[in-house]
């Protein structure tokens, strides 16, 4: 089964570039080593650019921001059997973050 990296945020695709599995494929996040920007940058928006490269059954490691995108795209796209996350705050965390206004 496929496995794709997703990297943190001051990071790209190459963060991963010692793994050496067949199955695995890193990939950049938008604005993210020399990969297309998008117009406004959202975890959603970061999902919805990650997602449409999700073709088949996979499995999905994130690191840091690539932690938070995958698990936005976990909670909606079947495609996704597995997450892996490695330094990533929990989602209920974040969700209240982005709504607190101090």
């Amino acid at each position: 089964m496929k496995i794709y990296g997703l990297h943190g945020n001051t990071q790209n695709k190459n963060i991963f570039k010692k793994i050496n599995l067949d199955n695995f494929e890193s990939l950049n996040l938008p604005g993210h080593g020399g990969e297309e920007t998008i117009d406004y940058y959202s975890l959603e928006n970061y999902a919805l650019f990650i997602n449409a490269k999700i073709l088949e059954p996979c499995i999905l490691f994130g690191h840091s921001l690539g932690g938070h995108v995958a698990l936005e795209i976990a909670r909606k796209n079947k495609l996704v059997k597995g997450l892996i996350t490695l330094a990533a705050v929990s989602y209920t965390h974040l969700r209240a973050h982005e709504t607190r206004h101090d």
